[in-house]
């Protein structure tokens, strides 16, 4: 099942299956699965400045490992997410 197989879903029983104390967790599921994607965007902007930061003459060490730091956060919270 893909992420919009699962979002209209959660939609279709929340219109017409959930009692009213269900809609909440249905809603909020499907926030978090509309935000997921947005991880993975952010992610992949900030590795191409790393790519770009590497590429660069006189480049600060602690500029690379910043933007590489700023990844492994992503990747961390992505997993706990998906875990």
């Amino acid at each position: 099942m893909t992420r919009d197989d699962a979002i209209f879903t959660m939609e279709y029983f929340k219109l017409h299956f959930a009692k009213r104390e269900a809609v909440e967790a249905f809603d909020m599921a499907i926030k978090a699965l509309e935000q997921e994607p947005i991880l993975d965007k952010i992610r992949a902007e900030i590795m191409d400045f790393e790519e770009e930061l590497f590429h660069r003459p006189n480049t600060d060490y602690s500029d690379y490992s910043a933007v590489r730091h700023c990844v492994e956060i992503i990747d961390k919270y992505k997993a706990e997410s998906e875990g």
